[in-house]
């Protein structure tokens, strides 16, 4: 990966902007970190503070985007799709969580589903081999609940999920939502999971250890993030589609992620990283100047007409085996 202090030589589309002085969120480090400065839509320019020691990236300002969280942003949309589409999804999911079905594989490999998928080393890899569908499951940045809805369909009965955005508290046939953050809830979790919601929040710390509060003795916490420090980062610079200003106010690399968990009581389990085509297409995407937000890019199957998706499949597999790929799901319990 690339070294901190050629920086600016070496990734592409940023701009040097001198010592930061700031702190590290992950690992504390305070000497010699950097601003980058990254080029936005229209004109606009956001500056990032990059950890000379583990990578991680902070944005200045976080709060920029707090305005942008209405209910026309993607996560508190229903983005499940047609009646069609939605059947598909059932046997996407279900193989992705289990590896059964063969219609479902064949539909992942055109439509992935990591946060499905994120959950199958559970019972497989013996991480918590009492998971089952009576689990208790908690969501942190679940939006309007569309994937525990999906969980809901597959026969999954004690589901929960917490946001800060959420106009109310409600509860939805087996579901219960709450506006806030896990600090809600007056009970433990089987799994907790926070679906590349993590990286929206710049007070990490605090909420890794009010995850860490909510999970059961024996329980897991999978949190999947994008990576600073990864492929992505390194190859396309202020255009990486995952950098996301100014709704990403810290973007962790694995060694930050790692040592920010080990910091408030949590023991890392297992690494997977799982970037799809869109590391490689959406930040085409954004080279060739369609520069929408990131989950617009992909409803609107707009990067396939600037690269090949097979092409970036395979680009993306091969930055997963290598463990270089621009996101990951980690795998905790509390340390004992």
């Amino acid at each position: 990966m690339t070294d901190a202090t050629n920086l600016f030589t070496s990734v592409p589309s940023i701009l040097a902007g001198g010592l930061t002085g700031i702190r590290c969120a992950a690992c504390h480090n305070d000497e010699d970190n950097e601003w980058v400065i990254v080029k936005g839509p229209e004109a606009t320019r956001f500056r990032f503070s990059c950890c000379a020691s583990c990578g991680t990236l902070m944005l200045e300002n976080p709060e920029q985007a707090l305005s942008s969280y209405t209910d026309t942003y993607y996560s508190f949309t229903d983005t499940r799709g047609s009646r069609i589409e939605r059947v598909a999804t059932r046997f996407r999911n279900r193989f992705e969580r289990t590896g059964a079905g063969t219609l479902g594989r064949l539909i992942s490999k055109i439509w992935p589903g990591p946060r499905h998928r994120s959950i199958r080393p559970l019972v497989a890899e013996q991480i918590l081999p009492s998971f089952d569908k009576t689990a208790d499951i908690l969501d942190v940045g679940c939006g309007a609940g569309d994937w525990l809805k999906e969980l809901r369909n597959e026969g999954f009965s004690s589901l929960a999920g917490c946001d800060p955005f959420l106009e109310r508290d409600f509860d939805e046939k087996g579901i219960t939502l709450r506006q806030g953050g896990p600090e809600r809830f007056d009970k433990t979790f089987d799994v907790i999971t926070a679906h590349h919601s993590f990286e929206h929040e710049a007070k990490g710390e605090a909420l890794l250890a009010s995850m860490r509060d909510q999970l059961s003795d024996e329980g897991v916490l999978i949190i999947r993030i994008p990576l600073a420090a990864s492929y992505g980062w390194e190859k396309y610079g202020g255009h990486w589609v995952q950098l996301d200003p100014p709704y990403h106010a810290c973007l962790y690399s694995v060694a930050g992620m790692t040592t920010l968990a080990s910091r408030v009581g949590l023991e890392l389990i297992k690494t997977v990283h799982d970037s799809t085509h869109f590391m490689v297409t959406g930040s085409e995407a954004h080279v060739a100047g369609l520069r929408s937000h990131t989950q617009q890019l992909a409803n609107k199957r707009l990067p396939q007409k600037v690269f090949s998706r097979r092409r970036a499949n395979m680009i993306a597999n091969l930055c997963n085996m290598l463990g270089t790929a621009d996101q990951a799901a980690f795998y905790f319990r509390k340390s004992t």
